[in-house]
This record gives C-alpha cells, structure tokens and sequence, in this order.
C-alpha cells in the first residue's frame, strides 16, 4: 500500500467512527428493540459520502 492510500485509507476509517458507525449502531438496536429487520439505508448513504469525499487512488 503506497503511502497516499494509507493516508486515504486512514481518512476514510475516521470519518467512518466519526460520523457512520453510530447510524449503523442505532439501526440494529432500533431493529432489535422492534424486531424488525434493520434499515441500513442512512448508514450506507453515509458510507458512500465518505468513500466519494476520499476516493482511493487508482495507481
């Protein structure tokens, strides 16, 4: 891994903590206290936002 994509790579998985990881929690507890299956539609929204805000390169 060059160290342009370990930079990227290291963007991305902040961003992820930050501000996708907690949509994911909530929509499995959401789901379980519902029992109901999860929606996971504003988690993978946030997922593809962080992925075009730090696109890897293509060496």
């Amino acid at each position: 891994m060059s160290e342009r994509t370990a930079v990227i790579h290291n963007k991305r998985l902040a961003a992820y903590r930050k501000e996708s990881d907690q949509l994911k929690i909530s929509a499995e507890y959401d789901a379980l206290i519902a029992g109901s299956a999860p929606d996971y539609s504003a988690w993978q929204a946030k997922v593809e936002e962080i992925k075009e805000r730090y696109p890897l390169p293509t060496e």
